[in-house]
């Protein structure tokens, strides 16, 4: 935006906004326009990511190498905090918590947690790693 707006000329009653004044103004602008188009088109892609998960979710065992596998696959557009939500905070009604803390701490063997037991080797042991590479 700035590139393109820097060299902006505004009639002289305006002038105070002209140049790199008016880069803020129509980058507010813009993001006003991208929110209205995110407000109607969100909420499609929100539910295909809840279908998404629960289908996964009817899949057993399965379904947890398959999230993964979509996990690493979205992580270089960041898209994976979407799919990490549906799993990780119950939107998709797994009740992980409820299923933990409801048998008196002893959780339900094969299902709690199974979204999550992926993630312990690379948040236990990827960051020391990428720490002794840089050493």
């Amino acid at each position: 935006c700035y590139n393109r707006f820097k060299g902006t000329k505004l009639p002289d009653a305006l002038g105070f906004f002209s140049g790199k004044r008016s880069v803020a103004i129509v980058t507010a602008a813009a993001s006003i326009v991208a929110a209205l188009v995110l407000f109607f088109v969100w909420p499609i892609v929100y539910g295909a990511l809840v279908a998404f998960g629960q289908a996964i979710i009817s899949t057993g065992p399965i379904g947890s190498g398959i999230y993964a596998f979509f996990n690493r696959l979205l992580i270089p557009t960041g898209l994976h905090h979407a799919l990490n939500s549906v799993f990780w905070f119950d939107v998709a009604g797994i009740n992980d918590i409820g299923n933990f803390w409801g048998t008196l701490g002893e959780g339900v063997y094969g299902q709690t947690g199974m979204y999550m037991t992926g993630f312990f080797p690379v948040m236990m042991f990827g960051l020391p790693a990428g720490a002794l590479a840089m050493y």
